[in-house]
């Protein structure tokens, strides 16, 4: 559904295709995830027919921490469900591509091997926009780099061959990558 722009497909087109991924997928038990944020306050919720988990966040957690972290709530929750297929609807197209791509993997990785190097790493949160010198060059490179020709990426999720389902990611083939990231920020704190 993610190639179609909201701001000029009608609602009932949305809809009209979710109906058919939820007959698609009527075996699945489904779960729905939202992250939300108002001025400082952040939570994360995962909600199924029959459940509901709901987490308070850190004050001034970013939307992308929240919708990660109710993410994180479903396949908690899913390892104590007697059932066996799910299937997690979240808006975060931005959540999915954190997870669908090994990236996270691959910084943790890098990361952790250049720790074990004896590079001593800090990761500054800067706020964008504000004059800093070297935060606008990197986003006048960055706003250059729009028209640069697509990088090549490794794609680690599935992808469903029908129309209507070409852009549902499968889920469950991210379930071991996800537990792999949880695991090794568990074991191996930043």
């Amino acid at each position: 559904m993610h190639n179609k722009p909201k701001s000029t497909t009608h609602p009932l087109a949305f809809q009209s295709l979710f109906v058919e991924i939820q007959h698609t997928y009527s075996t699945h038990q489904p779960i729905y995830t939202d992250g939300s944020k108002d001025q400082e306050k952040v939570s994360a919720v995962m909600y199924a027919p029959l459940f509901v988990d709901t987490a308070r966040l850190p004050n001034n957690s970013s939307i992308i921490f929240a919708e990660l972290y109710a993410l994180l709530l479903v396949l908690q929750k899913i390892q104590s469900h007697k059932s066996s297929k799910f299937i997690v609807f979240t808006d975060s197209l931005s959540s999915l591509q954190s997870i669908s791509f090994s990236l996270v993997l691959q910084l943790l990785e890098i990361y952790n091997f250049l720790l074990q190097k004896g590079k001593t790493i800090v990761f500054c949160w800067i706020p964008s926009h504000m004059g800093i010198r070297g935060n606008k060059k990197v986003n006048s490179i960055a706003k250059t780099a729009l028209n640069s020709d697509m990088s090549s990426f490794k794609v680690l999720y599935l992808i469903s061959n029908s129309f209507s389902r070409k852009y549902i990611i499968i889920f469950s083939s991210l379930n071991a990558t996800l537990q792999m990231v949880i695991n090794y920020i568990k074991y191996n704190p930043l």
